[in-house]
Order: C-alpha cells, then structure tokens, then sequence
C-alpha cells in the first residue's frame, strides 16, 4: 500500500519539540525555568511568565504588581518585599488583607501553621482566627487595630489617598521596628502603594475606630487613587502589569491606562502582562478575566507580551521570584527605574507633581471664609451650599445633609461622642427655604448645637438672588426664641 503525502502545511505545526524533564539535583530555580519551557501546560506558562518579566526590566516600563487575597498571611511577605527593594516592581497595589498581615508580622507577630480541618468552634472559644490552613491570634489582632486607630488619630485631620496614609504607615512601622515587610519596604524604596479597597480590611476597621473616637481623621480619599493612578500612566504610559491573583488590584491596574487614555489619548495600555491566577474566565468575574479580554478594554496595548498561569501564587510565585533573583541580576543593577517620590500629599513622578491639587476656597470677600471657623479644637457641619467649601479646608467641618437636615446627624452621634458640642453652619438663604425646620427638630431634641446663621440676604450659589421669605433679623431672632433656642447672639 502507498504512503500517502504529508498534508500540507503540517510541518510549520511540528518544529519545536517538547523534552521531557530530567531531574538535575542541586539546579538553580532559573534553570529549572529555563528547561520548563519545553514542557507542556502550566510549566511552560510559568517559564514564559519568567521571560517575560525579564523582558519588562530589560525595557523602559513602569511596572506595576498587583498583590491579592491573603498571600501575606501565607508566608510570602518577605519575597514580595524583596521585589520591592530592589526595584523589579515601581508600583505596589494591594488588598488590605495583604498589607494587615504585613502590619501584623512586622510588628513582631507570626501567623502559625494550623488545618483546614479544625474545629472552628474551639478556635472562636480560643480567640484564635484560622485563614484556610493558617492560625493568628485574635488578641494580637485587637492590638493591630488599636495601634492603627492610634496612628491614625496622631495624624493631621484631613483626607488622605491610600498612598499616602500607606506611606507614612510604612515610615511609622520603620521608625518603631526597624524590621523589613512591604509596607516598610515601599516606604524606604519610594514605590507608591496603593489599596483601593482599604474599608473591606482590618486596616479599614482600625481607620474606622479612629473616626469613631475622632470624627474629623480617618478620612480616606479612594478617588484621589484613582487620579494618582492615572497620572502615573500618563507621565509614564510605557507600563507593565504583574498580578498575583486578580482581584480588585488586577482591576485597578487595568484600569489606569484606560483612565489615562480617556485624559489624554494616546497611552495605549500595557506593553507586558503576566498574571497567576485560580479563577476560571467563564464565570466573568475580573479575577480570572483573561488578558485577551482586557485587550478589547483597551488595558493591553495591541501585540502586549502577555501570559497567564493558572497556579495557585503560593506554588509559583516564590519559584518565579527565586528565579529572578538569580537570572535578572544583572538587568536589576543595569535598570534605571521611575524616580517616585509618594511621601507627599501629592504623587511626584520624575520629579513633578502631574495634578497639582488646588486647594478649594471662598471668593475673596465673601463672608463664608469668617463665618466657617470655629474654635480651636471644634467641629462644624457643612450647610447646603458654598459652605459644603469648608469641607476640604482648615475648617474642621465635615458631613453635609439635605436642605432641611442641617444638624441632624448631630442630634444621633451626639450620644455617642466625646465631643460634647458641635457648630452648624446655615445660610439664611436655606433658612428661609427649610432650615427653620433643622433648627426646630435641634431644639426638640434637646442637641447642645450651635448654628452659624450667615445672613446677607442673598442665595450665593446660584448668582446672589434676594432670598424669598427671609425675615428681617429682629423678627428672625424673636421667632427662634419663639421656636425655644436657648441663647441668640
């Protein structure tokens, strides 16, 4: 029988062999990369994942890492940090959960070896809180968050992005440990680390104890991530993307270059991407979206050098990142990295501040800028309105309500502040709208409030109208001592 003709075209499918693996004792981890590159499935998608992390150092890229789930409390705290230091990453962001068990170990804490099998219900009676196979003490976490409460309430009282609260968290954990961690790390570098999601973390509760014993700290300004983030791209829009994970730091990451395209056209996503990841891409969640997917948002720039592993980060992760250690050497000593500097209030990169922020403020002359301070060591409620200003000033002042509202959310946290006082600021415009009515349900409350009435018989907001039904002021005055305030100055 004849032997048929090969078909065509089949030997541009059959040229690079696949070679078995043979065990080599002793082989560094980069070698043991190297010849995974001839095997098959998720070996060869890690090898790929280690030349493609070369290439992004060997290039002028800003690369950032994406850090999810609880991969601290799993022991690789010190391997990311590591990456830090040395400069294989130039932007950190990261879950809350991550930089809480950095917190946690750096402040001389461990996490211990438990089981996925135990008796939940001895550990809750023990104090003792299991993460999958890992156990930490519940104790040492209530210290945590007392300490960041503490750290929290020492700062200045105004709003801060993750990057800078975590920077100066950083430099608070050096000063008083010494010890090396992410946080730490980060600080000490100059790599921004972000934490978009902050509030779903212990860290978040600890940021909440301090509101609670302090209303004016505590303040969290997650969009001005989103902003720094952005300038970032667009002052370096040749990026990298590594991700352990997925997660909303894949996310927010991605979305960067999307954020910073729609700003200014043009930075075209990222250049390089690898990410390892569990999830499965037809559930459609972003975690295990795929970067093919990402693509079509415009993340990924056309012809990206891209790779995902489907691992779990603890088994690849720390082989991925020993072998660089070993095999990028010489590109680490050889890379000139972003000069970041996120230390201050606003992020520098380069050496400029891309946004300079501008600092809200009254019109000059307008009365609001005298009326909205208050004493020292008071607080204020924002009123409807130019006053809703003093909310990003020196002021003091924070919450705003609707027309009609003005001080009352005094009258329910009241009863549950040290503060035993509080200023509310109202605009004789409101006033003759609805806030007689605020005023009204104070006094049937009995709330210790005092409202800051500006009258100058006109609604500033909307072009300086006449305000419709204001009373002249003697006849303000008697009606509110008719409503039953105490005192009228």
């Amino acid at each position: 029988m004849s032997k048929s003709p090969p078909a065509p075209g089949k030997s541009r499918f059959l040229e690079v062999p696949v070679e078995p693996f043979e065990i080599a004792p002793g082989a560094p981890a980069d070698e043991l990369l190297r010849r995974m590159e001839r095997i098959s499935f998720q070996g060869r998608n890690l090898a790929t994942a280690h030349r493609i992390w070369r290439r992004m150092l060997a290039d002028d890229v800003l690369i950032f890492l994406g850090v999810a789930g609880a991969l601290t409390a799993g022991g690789l705290r010190l391997a990311i940090a590591r990456l830090i230091r040395e400069r294989a990453v130039d932007c950190v962001v990261s879950t809350g959960a991550n930089l809480y068990h950095d917190l946690h170990e750096t402040r001389g804490r461990r996490h211990f070896v438990g089981s996925p099998r135990a008796d939940d219900r001895a550990l809750q009676a023990a104090r003792v809180d299991r993460v999958y196979d890992t156990y930490a003490d519940e104790d040492e976490f209530v210290d945590n968050d007392h300490w960041i409460a503490r750290f929290t309430g020492g700062l200045e009282a105004r709003p801060y992005t993750t990057r800078e609260y975590l920077h100066r968290l950083g430099g608070q954990l050096w000063s008083e440990t010494g010890r090396d961690g992410i946080l730490t790390a980060a600080c000490r570098a100059g790599v921004p680390l972000f934490c978009p999601a902050i509030a779903d973390s212990s860290i978040g509760m600890g940021l909440a104890q301090a509101r609670h014993l302090h209303p004016e700290h505590g303040r969290i300004d997650v969009i001005g991530d989103v902003i720094e983030s952005t300038n970032l791209v667009i002052r370096r829009p040749r990026t990298a993307s590594v991700v352990l994970g997925g997660g909303t730091p894949k996310n927010f990451i991605n979305q960067a270059s999307v954020q910073a395209d729609f700003c200014r056209p043009g930075a075209g996503g990222h250049r390089y991407a690898l990410q390892i990841v569990t999830d499965a891409p037809h559930f459609g969640g972003a975690s295990g979206s795929t970067l093919d997917e990402a693509q079509s948002w415009g993340k990924l720039a056309a012809g990206a050098d891209r790779v995902t592993v489907h691992a779990d980060a603890t088994l690849a992760f720390p082989l991925l990142a020993t072998a660089l250690a070993s095999s990028a050497r010489g590109l680490l000593d050889a890379r000139r990295p972003p000069a970041l500097e996120p230390g201050g209030r606003a992020l520098a990169v380069d050496g400029a501040v891309p946004l300079l922020p501008r600092q809200p403020y009254f019109c000059s002359g307008c009365p609001h800028s005298r009326s909205t301070h208050v004493p020292a060591g008071s607080l204020a409620g924002a009123g409807i309105g130019c006053h809703t200003l003093a909310i990003s000033m020196d002021r003091r002042t924070l919450g705003v309500t609707q027309m009609g509202g003005e001080g009352a959310n005094w009258v329910g946290a009241s009863h549950f502040s040290h503060i035993d006082h509080m200023f509310q600021n109202l605009g004789d415009g409101t006033l003759a709208h609805s806030g007689s009515l605020a005023i009204r349900q104070a006094v049937a409350a009995d709330t210790s409030i005092t409202y800051k009435i500006l009258y100058n018989s006109a609604v500033a907001m909307t072009g300086g109208q006449a305000a419709d039904g204001l009373l002249p002021v003697p006849e303000l005055t008697r009606m509110l001592h008719a409503e039953g305030v105490r005192k009228i100055i």
